[in-house]
């Protein structure tokens, strides 16, 4: 039996990989939410660049020396100097590993470093996406009264804002 390994990207190949994993996982996770057509058009290597981004920490989850699953964290991206807390920026695991509690496993490590710098955390989910709504849910994250209208992939959507208290 593989040995779960939880890590820092070591690698550029490991932050081409886990971009992989992100249009793979997006692929599925938003087929019923975002069009379909865009979906199957994202290049493997579109979150590339973004992983790598300054502030942006990242662990990938390896399982037979694959990436099966990422988490990333940082500082609250639309923060301003009156909100100072941290911000899940997202988890995916590969489908065929979803359910197992790897996503658990992920949110936690992300949580246990968000709560070293910050004594809240803020994330965003869509709206239409229930399960993953339901997921934060159940760790003990709290919608918060905001929301933002974007427009991902052509289509307008709602993102809302759960937030999570580590006082």
């Amino acid at each position: 039996m593989a040995t779960l390994i939880i890590r820092k990207i070591n690698n550029a190949e490991e932050y081409i990989e886990a971009s992989a994993l992100l249009q793979k996982t997006w692929q599925n996770a938003y087929k019923n939410i975002l069009p379909t057509d865009r979906l199957m058009q994202l290049p493997a290597d579109y979150w590339e660049n973004r992983l790598q981004r300054k502030n942006r920490h990242n662990l990938v989850a390896i399982k037979d020396k694959k990436i099966i699953g990422i988490v990333s964290w940082g500082p609250n991206r639309q923060a301003d100097s009156q909100t100072q807390n941290g911000e899940l920026m997202s988890i995916y695991v590969l489908p065929e590993c979803q359910g197992k509690g790897l996503e658990k496993k992920l949110l936690l490590r992300a949580e246990n470093e968000l709560k070293k710098k910050w004594s809240e955390a803020i994330l965003w989910v869509l709206k239409d996406n229930k399960a993953a709504v339901r997921f934060y849910e159940q760790c003990g994250w709290k919608m918060t009264d905001n929301s933002l209208n974007v427009e991902i992939l052509g289509k307008e959507v709602v993102l809302i804002q759960m937030s999570k208290s580590y006082k």
